[in-house]
């Protein structure tokens, strides 16, 4: 009989990780095994994490200094015993038949990881829906690994990139090096508290260049020189996720760094694709998504900020319930 086991690391989230908690118990589909690591966190959640350890047999906690998420992520992966694993960050829900749902996913479509939507929650009112069944390119899907379920035989000895920003990114990524299968449904959601604590939400400018750390680590995993294929894969993503996303995120910080670190990308992605604005790749991006990344690429990124907040303000006269939704 296959196994489950979800990792949870753990670090400060005291009013949300009851919750976290408590949607993994609730599982419609048993977890058998539920590996808690508190990371050295300073608050009640060493408490909680205990109360509920000494309650469930089935969770299994680790406390630690304070490593960071990859690092504990890793000890939960070290003693993991499930053949299909899942993940859950502290201040997130899962969906009553998360895990179900999921692995008959796998089961039926002969997947190794199978992906559900995600639900961003900014507010009680303010949802923003992802449903990737629709777009089943997985180099244009999320990398975060906790709105999936991933067969441990996968995942052998991978591990995360200790100390580093964009963990998720660069695991899932070395993932899809092994040209797994992957399945995708709509019918449950990973949930997801969007705070302006956590890790991509705060104002270290530098710990942004901790992305091209992780985009030479995944190149090197491929052979030399990158097969067509992969290559205009990468240069979506390099122009998805450092021009566009990056960039923007770093363009509305308040932060001296910000500048530099913007024009080390930008360059970065210069040297990679020098053509890249002329480039097949670039002509295929969503036009809104285009005009962003032309306007970052070439240091504009104050315009596309602007364009960015008024599209924002025109949605939401257009459509005032379009994120609307109750929890």
């Amino acid at each position: 009989m296959d196994k489950f086991s979800v990792i949870l690391a753990a670090y400060n989230t005291e009013e949300l990780l009851e919750e976290c908690i408590l949607s993994v118990l609730h599982q419609t589909r048993s977890v058998d095994e539920f590996i808690i690591i508190d990371d050295g966190s300073t608050d009640r959640s060493p408490e909680l994490i205990d109360k509920y350890a000494a309650e469930y047999p089935n969770i299994i906690v680790f406390h630690q200094r304070n490593a960071g998420q990859a690092a504990a992520r890793n000890v939960g992966l070290a003693h993991a015993s499930g053949n299909y694993i899942g993940f859950i960050d502290s201040d997130d829900w899962y969906d009553p038949n998360f895990i179900e749902e999921l692995y008959n996913c796998c089961q039926k479509n002969g997947a190794s990881i199978a992906c559900a939507s995600m639900s961003d929650y900014y507010s009680k009112q303010n949802v923003v829906r992802h449903d990737y069944a629709a777009n089943t390119d997985p180099f244009k899907i999320t990398p975060s690994v906790c709105n999936k379920l991933f067969r441990r035989n996968l995942i052998g000895d991978l591990r995360f990139q200790e100390g580093r920003w964009y963990e998720d990114f660069g695991f899932f990524h070395a993932l899809l090096s092994r040209n797994p299968v992957i399945a995708y449904t709509t019918s449950t959601t990973y949930n997801c508290h969007c705070r302006p604590v956590s890790t991509m939400f705060n104002d270290n400018a530098l710990q942004n260049l901790d992305i091209l750390f992780i985009c030479n680590y995944i190149e090197s995993l491929y052979p030399k020189p990158l097969p067509t294929a992969i290559r205009e894969k990468y240069e979506y993503i390099y122009l998805d996720t450092l021009l566009i996303s990056t960039i923007n995120r770093l363009a509305i910080m308040h932060n001296r760094a910000k500048n530099n670190v913007i024009a080390t990308i930008r360059l970065y992605v210069k040297n990679k694709f020098p053509d890249w604005a002329t480039s097949q790749t670039f002509r295929n991006l969503p036009f809104k998504r285009r005009i962003i990344a032309y306007l970052n690429g070439h240091g504009l990124h104050k315009i596309s900020r602007l364009i960015i907040g008024f599209n924002g303000v025109i949605k939401q006269l257009r459509s005032p319930k379009l994120f609307k939704a109750e929890k």
